[in-house]
């Protein structure tokens, strides 16, 4: 049954649709919070879980929940991941990184200095309408 994708009529002994597939999808988003991965991974079709997701109150707060989870979890990953990409002196990285967090190297907006640049003019011909 393991390679056997479920439909949303299969249930549990218990009369339930699938508590272990909707446990093990919940688990899936706490690692890959990304619906179409998760659900191809637990061999659940979109459309189901979605249906599930529906249906179930219960269900559709721990996915939420899950879902958040890994993507703090997918953010962590990949800050240590560019961590060891700066240590291998990767400059891209290290200049993306300087670029998006130390104040020195973040490069001003032209929207930034407009606050400077005084009042606006609007110029208009004797042939444009004003609305």
């Amino acid at each position: 049954m393991a390679d056997k994708k479920v439909n949303d009529t299969e249930q549990s002994p218990a009369g339930n649709p699938q508590p272990d597939l909707r446990v093990a999808l919940i688990e899936q988003f706490k690692i890959m919070p990304i619906v179409m991965v998760a659900c191809e991974r637990v061999r659940v079709p979109r459309p189901t879980f979605y249906r599930w997701l529906k249906r179930n109150k219960k269900f559709k707060k721990a996915v939420e929940k899950a879902i958040e989870e890994g993507k703090e979890y997918f953010n962590d990953l990949n800050e240590a991941r560019m961590a060891a990409l700066m240590q291998d002196k990767n400059w891209n990285v290290i200049r993306y990184h300087l670029e998006h967090h130390h104040p020195d190297y973040i490069k001003k907006r032209k929207d930034d200095d407009k606050e400077d640049a005084g009042p606006s003019v609007i110029i208009l011909h004797e042939h444009e309408d004003t609305k």
